[in-house]
């Protein structure tokens, strides 16, 4: 099974705390991955445990390459 899991930051704070635990403690035969725009210490959490982060910054505000690439990452 895989597993996509979107948040616009992965910043400190305590929804990203539960995500690192979450993927933490899902079974190991799933496939986790995570999608944000913007980096943070969580991030590096998550890479630590062994699992991929894609970060797509913006370049401007009304910058759409991010949703390209999140819809690339939904058909791959």
């Amino acid at each position: 099974m895989k597993v996509l899991f979107l948040k616009e930051a992965l910043g400190i704070g305590g929804a990203e705390r539960q995500l690192a635990l979450t993927m933490k403690y899902l079974p190991g035969e799933w496939e986790r991955r995570v999608w944000t725009m913007v980096g943070g210490p969580f991030a590096d959490v998550i890479v630590a445990q062994g699992h991929r982060v894609y970060i797509r910054p913006r370049a401007a505000r009304m910058d759409v390459r991010p949703a390209w690439d999140l819809w690339r990452l939904l058909w791959d």
